[in-house]
């Protein structure tokens, strides 16, 4: 006599979830077994679920044509701990991407889908959703792969492969006549005409760009300019909401794959929504890595969360290391009294290619300005000091002073700026600014001041006397 054995998976004891493993007679969680003339014992190994761990089944096409979307249904089963969330933070979806061999995420994707599940799935239950998957534009062999994952928690460990082929559209083959029992009879051009092969339909998504990025950048530098994108696909791009369409801005290497070998990764949003034929100009900001060399500097759309675009814009770059450059480390007060003096801390480092001369003609000085908004020398200070380095600072060498600020006589809101400069040379790019205020002491209110030491010759050298310049005074330093 036949009997079904059956293994109930998921089970939860003393809030621990246990999945099935295995049966002592090998067979699967569900299997036939004959009674046996004797008493037999049959054990389920159980072990500990997964918090996440997910079964598939799904009839996935094996062959498609270029860019053609196909619609399917998938069922999707939580073998693992926890509850499926379709919503709300770190939301798990299915994934589905055709790619290279590489289970490694992003490794070798061509596409990139996410679907929504339509509710919670909690342990042990399944759901089963439609998908309509769209095919790489370009033909070749892939991976098509279907993947859970927890968005910005972790994919899952299981994947659902399938060996794919995309093939370009072939015109239909000219066909060949039978000769009719009357030979007389000639076959009409619309029989014989070879046809016209079919146009393949517009990609979903697919954009062509117009700009002129800079060819040459200084390490950390930020340029702007003006990028014309055009969608050329037949999807309208969203610049706002869900799976908005961003312009990605990336220096990398030679591999066009998404993230791989990439240095930066800017994204930047639509002004507005693009309809297909239409296009948009805006202009961005765009930041060079902080490592000098020669590498493309992309220009690429993207579907965040579904797809990267087939186009891009690439372009040959040079990052230089710049001749003066440097970054700063500083917290500095954001309250001051009108005239007070704080002491505190400046770590400086070389980020340029020059050697920093302390002492000597063009010595390099840090300058520390209260002003107004704007960052050209000069404009708009109410007080400049210049502090020495205690000594010479090689290129990628860092160096801490200790530095006597003293405030404005005149109460209001500035910027406190902290700037490299070569003097009588030029100006560093670089500036530390901080929102300040300075007013005066609440009346009543009782201050506390901390007397300060007496400046030594080596601590703040004669030259670094701080003068409060006049509105049309002008630092002696070049341009």
């Amino acid at each position: 006599m036949l009997r079904t054995l059956g293994a109930p998976t998921p089970q939860t004891v003393n809030g621990v979830t246990y999945v099935f493993d295995s049966w002592s007679d090998g067979g699967a969680v569900s299997h036939d077994i004959s009674t046996a003339p004797t008493d037999t014992t049959y054990t389920a190994a159980y072990r500990i679920a997964p918090a996440l761990a997910a079964s598939y089944n799904a009839s996935v096409p094996t062959t498609w044509q270029p860019g053609q979307t196909t619609t399917y249904a998938i069922t999707l089963t939580n073998t693992g701990a926890q509850t499926w969330n379709a919503f709300g933070a770190n939301q798990v979806r299915l994934a589905v991407h055709f790619g290279t061999t590489s289970d490694w995420p992003g490794d070798g994707w061509v596409t990139d889908q996410r679907f929504y599940l339509p509710a919670d799935i909690p342990p042990g239950a399944s759901s089963s959703i439609i998908v309509s998957v769209t095919a790489p534009s370009m033909g070749g062999s892939f991976v098509l792969r279907h993947r859970m994952v927890k968005e910005n928690v972790a994919w899952f460990d299981q994947i659902l492969r399938t060996n794919v082929s995309v093939a370009a559209l072939t015109s239909t083959p000219t066909p060949t006549l039978t000769p009719t029992s009357t030979p007389t009879i000639t076959p009409t051009p619309l029989v014989t005409a070879t046809p016209t092969p079919t146009a393949l339909a517009s990609s979903p998504l697919a954009a062509s760009y117009t700009s002129s990025p800079p060819a040459t950048w200084q390490t950390g530098q930020t340029q702007s300019y003006v990028v014309t994108v055009t969608n050329t696909g037949s999807q309208t791009w969203n610049a706002h909401g869900l799976n908005a369409v961003h312009l990605g801005v990336e220096f990398g290497t030679s591999s066009d794959w998404a993230g791989d070998g990439w240095l930066t990764d800017q994204r930047f949003v639509l002004p507005g929504d693009v309809l297909p034929g239409g296009s948009s100009t805006f202009s961005i900001a765009v930041t060079a890595p902080n490592t000098p060399g020669s590498p493309v500097l992309r220009h690429r759309m993207v579907k965040e969360n579904v797809a990267w675009f087939d186009q891009i814009q690439k372009t040959s770059v040079v990052v230089a290391q710049p001749a003066l450059g440097a970054s700063y480390n500083v917290t500095p007060p954001t309250t001051w009294l009108p005239g007070q003096t704080q002491v505190y801390t400046v770590s400086v480092t070389n980020a340029g290619a020059q050697t920093w001369t302390a002492f000597g003609t063009n010595q390099v000085r840090l300058a520390v300005n209260f002003g107004t908004s704007s960052d050209w020398p000069g404009d708009g200070w109410v007080t400049d000091q210049r502090f020495y380095l205690p000594a010479d600072v090689p290129s990628g060498g860092s160096i801490t002073l200790s530095v006597s600020v003293t405030a404005p006589l005149t109460s209001g809101s500035f910027v406190l700026r902290h700037r490299m400069v070569k003097e009588n040379v030029a100006w560093f790019d670089q500036i530390q600014k901080t929102s300040v205020s300075v007013s005066a002491a609440t009346p009543g209110a009782t201050t506390t001041v901390t007397p300060t030491a007496t400046p030594t010759r080596t601590a703040t050298p004669p030259a670094t006397a701080t003068t409060t310049p006049t509105r049309t005074s002008t630092p002696t330093v070049g341009p």
